[in-house]
């Protein structure tokens, strides 16, 4: 269901605490995360959707697109250095373009606004009016759709972002990882 509304967003904003947003995932990252987080998953499967999402990413041109990501998602080893050196390589490939807003949420931040999950805020005219919110945990997916509630978590989402790194230390931060990484 959700692959199918963002397909005709022409806004996405989220926010992520624990992964690297999908939209942004390598190849090699995504089936990583699924091999140890979906054990039960067949590597047809996963190749499935991995494909699915390289699908995804080619709207990324066209689209507006702005993303928060906790620190530890970009500390976070995943599939080993070469496959973690990729992912960040991608954040810093995909952040340069001119209508992706990426930014990383420090640690030394403490308790904010959006420890009650990650979600993601689906725009399709640009107003609020046509705005949707989705977000996802073990328990299954969740949607909003009433004006106050689209205006609520986008409240969320700028306070967030006024505490998150901007874009250019967000780029200086994550090179500092790959350094880290060797």
């Amino acid at each position: 269901v959700y692959i199918g509304i963002e397909a005709d967003a022409v806004a996405i904003r989220t926010y992520e605490q624990t992964y690297i947003p999908g939209i942004l995932q390598t190849a090699r990252h995504a089936a990583e995360l699924l091999r140890t987080s979906h054990s039960s998953m067949s590597e047809e499967e996963i190749e499935r959707y991995v494909n699915t999402r390289a699908i995804r990413q080619q709207r990324l041109a066209s689209i507006t697109l702005e993303v928060i990501i906790e620190e530890h998602c970009i500390r976070r080893p995943v599939g080993g250095k070469n496959v973690t050196s990729e992912q960040l390589q991608r954040i810093l490939e995909v952040s340069r373009l001119p209508n992706v807003d990426i930014r990383v949420l420090p640690i030394s931040v403490g308790a904010h606004v959006g420890m009650s999950g990650p979600f993601t805020i689906l725009s399709f005219v640009g107003n609020q009016e046509e705005s949707l919110v989705h977000t996802e945990s073990t328990g299954g997916e969740v949607w909003l759709d009433k004006p106050e509630d689209v205006a609520r978590v986008d409240h969320i989402f700028d306070r967030l972002k006024s505490q998150a790194l901007s874009p250019e230390s967000t780029i200086e931060f994550i090179s500092s990882v790959l350094l880290e990484i060797g």
